[in-house]
C-alpha cells in the first residue's frame, strides 16, 4: 500500500515555481520505483524498466535524458564486473579459494565463523563486490557441514559473519557498482571528480577494524566457542580433494585476475583508466584459446539488477536536468551553516541514511 500511497501523496502536492510539475512527476516515479523494489513487490527488472519510460511519457525530461543511463560507461563496467564474478564461479576458482580458507580455520563453529568472514572479504575483493550470491550458497554449505540447525544462534552468527565479510567490506574494497555511481553523481557537481582506489582504501580501512570487532563480539555474545557441532573440517577437506588439481581454466582465470588487479592498482599512476580492465578482461574469458567460461554463465547475470542500476544512474541525470540537487542544497545548506565539522558530518550521515532507506 505504501508503494502507492506515498507516490499518490506526492502527486497531490500543489505545484509551484520551485516544486514544478516536472519535479512532482519525477518524485512520484522515483519513489514508486524505489518502494516497489524495496518491498519486493515486483522483480526489479519491471519497475526499473518502467521508471524512465514513465519519465518520458509524463514529460519529466527529454528522451535522451530519461534513458541516459544506458550511455554511461558505468553500466558497461558493472556488466563486466557481474560477468567476471560468474566466470570465476563457473571455472571453480572461487570455490577453491573459499574451501581452502575454511579448511585452515574450520572444524568448529567458532573457527568456521571467522573462516566465513575471511572468505567473504577475499571473494568480495577478487570479484570487486559481486560475490554475495556465491557466498550465500557457500555459507549454507558450511552450516550443513557443521550439522547445526538453520534456525539456531550458531547459523545466525555464521550468516552475519559472512554478510559482514562479503557486503560490509565494500566500505573499503573497490566496488564499481558503488564507487562509480557515487563518482558519477559527484562529478555532475564537481567536474573531473574521481574516487581513486588507494584513497578509498586508505580513508576507509579503519572500518575493517570495526568489522573484526563486530565478529568477535558476535562470538562472545552467542558463546559460539562452546557450541556443539559436527566437525566440518573433514567434510571440506574431502570437498577440496574432489576439486582435483588446479585446472588450466583456473590458472588462466587467476592470470587474468592478476592482470585486472595490476591495472586497477597502477591506473592512478600510469593514467590508464581502471574502467578498461572491467570492460575487456571479463570478455576475454570467452575467447577461443582461453574458454574459461561458456555462454551458460551469461544467463546467470542478474539483468534485473543491471536495469535497476541503470535506472538509478538515470535518476541522477534527470534530477540534474531539473535542478533537484540545487533545490535540496538550498534547503539544507542554511540548516548546516555555522555548524561544527562533527555536526555537519553527522547531519550528512543521517540525511544519507534516510535517503538510502528506500
Amino acid at each position: 500500500a505504501l508503494s502507492l500511497l506515498i507516490p499518490l501523496a506526492i502527486w497531490l502536492i500543489p505545484a509551484n515555481a520551485v516544486f514544478t510539475v516536472q519535479i512532482r512527476w519525477f518524485a512520484v516515479w522515483t519513489c514508486w520505483m524505489l518502494l516497489v523494489v524495496a518491498f519486493d513487490l515486483l522483480v526489479p527488472f519491471i519497475p526499473a524498466f518502467l521508471m524512465p519510460v514513465m519519465y518520458y511519457i509524463t514529460g519529466v525530461a527529454p528522451s535522451n535524458v530519461c534513458f541516459s543511463g544506458w550511455t554511461a560507461t558505468i553500466v558497461f563496467v558493472i556488466v563486466g564486473a557481474f560477468v567476471l564474478a560468474e566466470a570465476l564461479t563457473d571455472c571453480g576458482l572461487l570455490t577453491r579459494i573459499a574451501t581452502w580458507v575454511i579448511i585452515r580455520t574450520g572444524g568448529t563453529v567458532n573457527g568456521s565463523i571467522w573462516g566465513c568472514f575471511i572468505v567473504g572479504i577475499i571473494l568480495c575483493a577478487v570479484t570487486f563486490s559481486n560475490a554475495y550470491v556465491v557466498m550465500a550458497a557457500f555459507t549454507y554449505g558450511v552450516i550443513q557441514a557443521l550439522g547445526v540447525k538453520m534456525k539456531s544462534k550458531e547459523a545466525a552468527v555464521l550468516i552475519m559473519a559472512s554478510a559482514a565479510g562479503v557486503l560490509s567490506s565494500r566500505f573499503f574494497v573497490y566496488a564499481p557498482s558503488v564507487i562509480l555511481m557515487l563518482q558519477t553523481g559527484a562529478s555532475s557537481v564537481v567536474p573531473g571528480y574521481e574516487i581513486l582506489w588507494y584513497r578509498f582504501l586508505l580513508h576507509n580501512l579503519p572500518t575493517a577494524l570495526f568489522l573484526v570487532f563486530f565478529v568477535f563480539l558476535l562470538t562472545k555474545i552467542y558463546k559460539t566457542k562452546e557450541a556443539d557441532a559436527e566437525n566440518c573440517k573433514a567434510h571440506f577437506e574431502e570437498k577440496y580433494r574432489s576439486l582435483g588439481p588446479i585446472s588450466s581454466k583456473e590458472k588462466k582465470a587467476a592470470v587474468l585476475l592478476v592482470i585486472l588487479m595490476l591495472l586497477l592498482v597502477t591506473g592512478p599512476f600510469t593514467g590508464i583508466s581502471t574502467d578498461i580492465g572491467f570492460l575487456i578482461i571479463p570478455m576475454l574469458m570467452f575467447f577461443p584459446g582461453l574458454r574459461i567460461a561458456d555462454e551458460s554463465c551469461l544467463k546467470r547475470v542478474d539483468m534485473g539488477m543491471i536495469f535497476f542500476i541503470v535506472s538509478c544512474v538515470g535518476i541522477g541525470a534527470v534530477g540534474g536536468t531539473l535542478g533537484v540537487g540545487q533545490i535540496l542544497s538550498a534547503q539544507i545548506a542554511p540548516l548546516l551553516q555555522g555548524r561544527s565539522v562533527v555536526v555537519t558530518l553527522l547531519s550528512l550521515l543521517l540525511f544519507g541514511t534516510i535517503a538510502n532507506l528506500p
